[in-house]
């Protein structure tokens, strides 16, 4: 019992050292959350009047240096500041998670973003229709093809 009990603890203690890592600067959390995307369980942190946090993190060399969970995280700290990061901002996380050949992974962000009301631009399309053909959905590229045209685009 109670070598279960240390074990418990020090496993929490992991997780909160690795999730205060990826927050930055040891900023405590101030309302944490959790959303489960793609089968990978995210936590992160309500807004906190700091609306930077992200911001640091969509840098280029950051970016390229950008691990699979370190994306879904950061999607869901974009997601949760207010005001809502610019679709520029999203375009630059799925073009990252779209050179890491997570192609799945961008098109699930693409939908989570629509149902969430983060409209798409040319540039967002054009990432989807990459990732449709190299998924080797053909005929999905083209009908979101069909629905730039539809839109002007």
């Amino acid at each position: 019992m109670q070598r279960k009990i240390s074990s418990v603890l020090s496993s929490t203690a992991k997780r909160l050292s690795v999730r205060r890592n990826l927050l930055g600067k040891g900023n405590h959390p101030t309302a944490p959350y959790s959303f489960n995307l793609y089968g990978f369980c995210c936590w992160g942190r309500a807004f906190s009047g700091s609306s930077g946090d992200y911001r640091e993190n969509l840098s280029r060399k950051v970016l390229q240096d950008l691990k699979l969970d370190d994306a879904i995280g950061l999607f869901g700290d974009m997601v949760k500041s207010r005001p809502l990061p610019s679709i520029v901002e999203f375009n630059k996380l799925l073009s990252a998670v779209a050179k890491m050949k997570k192609f799945d992974l961008v098109i699930s962000l693409g939908e989570q973003m629509q149902n969430l009301g983060i409209s798409h631009n040319l540039y967002t399309y054009n990432i989807f229709i990459n990732c449709f053909c190299r998924r080797s959905q053909i005929s999905l590229a083209l009908a979101l093809l069909g629905k730039m045209m539809k839109l002007g685009y």
